[in-house]
């Protein structure tokens, strides 16, 4: 029994030993499976940095499609990778989706709460769907971590504005100034929420603070005084304004600050000296006094006060801004606005002697010399501009119509027909080129053509008195469509009664449909209207008389129509021979 019991005590033991040895030396299969895990593993990381750095390479290629495919890829290899949810996040933030990026970067959070780059992409994204609750806890969560850092309490206190929690907003900025103490940006910050909260008193005490540390600052005491002028105590507000003024006498803004507060309490003519004033420094903006000037626009028509201040005031714009084109352009337009057509030249060429890229100025010049009917020199100046502008379809017509008024009907049409094509969406621009073709084809006997641009311009406007009325006068002259002319005729004189030159036209066309007595009534009304100053209308009557067998009256009239200017070119000869010659 005992020799037995030892037996099998030692094969007991020799079974366990063998067993320990087999857990410590493992079995070939087993050893090639963990060799074949391995191996995947390292695999797997091999393609996820792959993925990962092409990724990357993508985004800084701002080839974001690209870049979310591959690290999509990163998180099917290892869903629990922080930094491939964080860089997704970021690539739908970029993208506008906020939705898949709050869901990446909550899950980034997860796997690292405590990572302030994830937090912080997480607040931005909140904030920009305004969901404002969750991104100052997010942000407040940040200032945990970071409690010194300047720029987290400012964004925190943004949240609460744009919450319109500006009570909240005000508690983070005393928070940060308990941390790193005041300074100005602080102070003023505050005012402005105090503003906002209707709260003037602490909103002025929150200026004199800072104006107790930050003495004789001028941005502080310009809020303070406004402050003081929103709350009504304008007193307080001029001692300010005359402080500051002392400190800084050429300050614009102070000046222009000085001319609302005599402007508020009825001073209207302090009001204005301030307002020179600030014209005249050079700190002040040249947007700023321009903005005011063009205000003075719509009265200067109606008040010659206005009109004397704002030439005023547009004398000291170019004298302390001379070299800046926009100064020279706004006077000239305030000068065209009066009428002062000369001084508007003058400025309008200094503008285009400083740039010639303005068409505008190009075209206000080119009315004056309308207005001034030069149009050797509208000639000059619009080929000029065309060279500048060569699409521009206006300043073709304005080169179209000098060209005609110097006498010079081929180089009309040729301008015309270049500017025509150029016309888009334009119908009144449009009608413009018809008409004067039509003007232009008829002088150079094309009769066919001067007739289809004027049908084609009553297409445009049937109602047009112009075109109504050199239609129905150059077809008379013609003796051609006298039916069709008088129609015209009658109804341009229907739309435009009293118009001395329509009416003459009418007279003319029963003149050559031999309908005399009728015609002498409408040529009375022509030179009732003012006809009797215009040597051709005149002259018109003199024929009708002479029709009519009143040869005596007829010669009176063509002697006076002498007088008054250019006639026909039969007019001498009339007189002469005491004849009618057509």
């Amino acid at each position: 029994m005992i020799k037995l019991l030892s037996i099998t005590l030692f094969l007991t033991l020799s079974l366990q030993s063998f067993a320990q040895w087999k857990s410590f030396y493992p079995s070939r299969e087993k050893k090639e499976e963990s060799v074949k895990k391995e191996e995947k593993t390292e695999a797997n990381k091999q393609k996820f940095d792959k993925n990962y750095f092409d990724g990357i390479k993508a985004k800084s290629l701002e080839n974001n499609e690209e870049a979310i495919k591959f690290f999509s890829k990163c998180l099917e290899l290892n869903s629990k990778s922080a930094s491939a949810l964080y860089e997704l996040s970021l690539l739908y933030q970029k993208q506008g989706d906020f939705n898949l990026a709050l869901e990446k970067i909550n899950k980034a959070i997860a796997l690292d709460s405590e990572n302030k780059w994830f937090i912080l992409t997480a607040a931005e994204i909140n904030f920009s769907t305004q969901d404002f609750k969750t991104a100052s806890k997010l942000y407040k969560r940040l200032i945990q971590l970071e409690p010194k850092k300047e720029e987290l309490y400012f964004q925190l206190a943004d949240v609460f504005i744009y919450d319109e929690d500006y009570k909240s907003a005000i508690t983070v900025y005393d928070d940060l100034e308990k941390i790193n103490g005041s300074n100005k940006l602080l102070y003023i910050q505050k005012h402005k929420l105090y503003m906002q909260l209707k709260r003037e008193d602490k909103a002025i005490k929150e200026l004199e603070r800072a104006l107790r540390k930050y003495k004789d600052d001028l941005e502080l005491m310009q809020l303070l005084a406004e402050a003081f002028l929103l709350n009504d105590q304008k007193k307080e507000a001029f001692v300010v304004f005359n402080k500051m003024s002392k400190i800084s006498p050429d300050n614009g803004r102070l000046h222009l600050s000085l001319s609302e507060y005599y402007r508020d309490i009825g001073e209207n003519e302090k009001s204005f000296e301030e307002l020179h004033l600030a014209f005249k420094s050079k700190t002040l903006s040249i947007d700023v006094k321009v903005g005011i000037l063009v205000s003075y626009f719509a009265l200067i028509n109606y008040e010659e006060k206005m009109k004397e201040q704002a030439l005023k005031l547009g004398k000291a714009l170019v004298l302390i801004h001379k070299s800046d084109p926009k100064a020279h352009a706004v006077y000239a337009d305030l000068f065209y606005s009066c009428n002062m057509f000369a001084d508007a030249e003058i400025h309008y060429e200094e503008v285009l002697s400083m740039e010639k890229s303005k068409v505008e100025v190009w075209t206000q010049l080119l009315f004056i010399q309308i207005e001034k009917k030069d149009f050797d020199k509208m000639l000059e100046l619009s080929s000029q501009a065309i060279t500048y502008f060569p699409f521009n379809s206006l300043l073709y017509y304005f080169n179209g119509i000098a060209n005609y008024r110097l006498s010079k009907p081929e180089e009309t049409v040729k301008s015309l027909n270049s500017g025509l094509e150029f016309i888009v969406d334009n119908d009144i621009l449009l009608l413009e080129f018809y008409s004067s073709l039509a003007d232009a084809h008829n002088t150079l006997d094309n009769y066919e053509l001067s007739d289809s641009f004027y049908e084609k311009a009553l297409e445009l406007d049937s109602q047009n008195v112009i075109v109504l009325n050199n239609y129905a006068y150059y077809l008379s002259l013609r003796k051609a469509k006298l039916l069709k002319a008088k129609r015209m005729s009658f109804k341009c004189n229907s739309l435009e009664p009293n118009n001395g030159t329509y009416q003459d036209t009418y007279a003319w066309i029963l003149y050559q449909n031999l309908e005399y007595s009728e015609a002498k009534k409408w040529i009375l009304k022509a030179l009732e209207s003012g006809g009797d100053k215009n040597a051709i209308i005149v002259e018109h009557y003199g024929d009708i008389l002479y029709k009519l067998g009143e040869t005596k009256e007829a010669i009176k009239n063509w002697e006076k129509a002498k007088e008054l200017g250019e006639g026909s070119i039969y007019l001498e000869r009339k007189i002469q021979e005491k004849e009618l010659y057509e």
